[in-house]
């Protein structure tokens, strides 16, 4: 049976018996990097509204201070939203046909194993993600490095892509 059927383009198309794997990443400690930020935030904020009560000789507005002391509660709230709702929504996919996730952009793209020119790890905001280069893609796939099941997804990069692909070679340097 045959993983892959032609499309009317002429180009194939992958199905999900290509793409066996899935791995998601894993947000908690991307969110608790925000945590110590929206303390500061927050400490700024009741800081700078306590400043201007006191000059508008308006000292204590107790729902003002609420408010201000609210705001980094439901800014870190909504950050920890968003990372847990990405994880969820943007997985990587792994299988024969090649590895499946996202861009830089968010656009979902397929790196097939024989067409990954290089592989190499950065940071982006410092946060460490795995920058993959294909013929195909004009910009690089990009993988969280912080997977739920990272040993498990360079298991099956190795399984599937074999000794000599650039991301298992930088997968092996790890």
């Amino acid at each position: 049976m045959s993983m892959t059927k032609p499309n009317p383009l002429g180009r194939q198309c992958i199905t999900m018996l290509d793409l066996r794997k899935t791995f998601r990443s894993d947000p908690t400690p991307y969110v608790l990097m925000f945590r110590s930020l929206m303390i500061a935030l927050g400490l700024l904020i009741v800081t700078a509204t306590v400043v201007g009560q006191l000059n508008a000789g308006r000292f204590p507005a107790y729902s003002d201070l609420a408010i201000a002391a609210i705001i980094p509660f439901v800014a870190f709230g909504a950050i920890a939203a968003l990372m847990y709702g990405a994880a969820a929504l943007f997985p990587i996919r792994i299988g024969p046909a090649g590895l499946k996730c996202y861009n830089m952009m968010g656009m979902y793209r397929l790196a097939p194993w024989a067409e990954i020119q290089t592989a190499e790890v950065r940071d982006i905001s410092g946060v460490p993600y795995i920058f993959i280069t294909t013929a195909r893609n004009k910009g690089p796939i990009t993988v969280p490095v912080w997977l739920k099941d990272f040993s498990g997804f360079a298991l099956a990069v190795k399984e599937y892509a074999g000794a000599s692909n650039p991301l298992t070679q930088l997968l092996d340097e790890k």
